[in-house]
Order: structure tokens, then sequence, then C-alpha cells
């Protein structure tokens, strides 16, 4: 069981790496892309009109009454959505720092001699 100040501790050098990850070009351009997506109007709309298609299933699933119409808005909503050119950066800039954090995973993984990134899945702390 951890102490409090090992907790904390722990939590101050996971600030430092997560400023590192920040000052890398991938965290750069994420962030950047970030704020892209959130200020650009369009991409709202788009965003916000595959949310409605999405619950607009998730109604009709719970319902039992899903149709090939629901399905295939989804399908558009979601292709348009992804067409955008800020949604692509943003999806490249995602790629970039999934990339960047498997290599950070190997690292952590050979140090701690476990697979860090499983331990965290597996713990309920992670995707």
């Amino acid at each position: 069981m951890t102490t409090g100040e090992e907790k904390s501790a722990v939590l101050a050098q996971t600030q430092k790496f997560i400023g590192a990850l920040k000052a890398t070009p991938a965290g750069q351009a994420l962030v950047r892309a970030l704020e892209r997506t959130q200020g650009d109007p369009e991409v709202q709309r788009l965003h916000e009109n595959l949310q409605r298609a999405v619950d607009a299933f998730q109604r009709a699933q719970r319902a039992g009454t899903v149709s090939e119409e629901q399905i295939q808005a989804i399908r558009e909503a979601q292709a348009e959505y992804q067409r955008h050119p800020t949604v692509g950066e943003l999806f490249g800039a995602q790629m970039k720092m999934t990339s960047l954090l498997r290599s950070a995973n190997f690292v952590i993984s050979d140090l701690l001699a476990l697979d860090f990134g499983q331990t965290v899945r597996s713990a309920g702390g992670c995707c």
C-alpha cells in the first residue's frame, strides 16, 4: 500500500512527465489541433450532428426499433465529421501522440520489468 507521501511524489513526477510530453512536437501538435477543433464552429456543428444521430440510434436500440436509416445517418454524419480537415489534423496528431506514448510505455515497462500500460489497463486506470 502506498503512503500519502509516496503518492504525492509520484504525482509530482507524473506532472513533470506530462509537461515533457506536451513539450514534444507531437504534444504541441496535439494541443494546437485540440484548440483548433474546439474553436471551429463548423467542427462543433458536425460533432453535434453526429452526436444527435448516435443518440437517436441509442434510443431506438433501447426500444428495439433501429432502422437502416438511423444506421445510415450515423455513417454519413461520421464520414462528414471525419472528412473535415481540422478533424483530420486532430486524428493525425492523436496518432503521433499515441506512437510517442507507446514508445514511453516500452521504456517504462523495461525499467519496471513489467508491462506498464497493460498493468494500468487491468487495474481499471485507462482505456
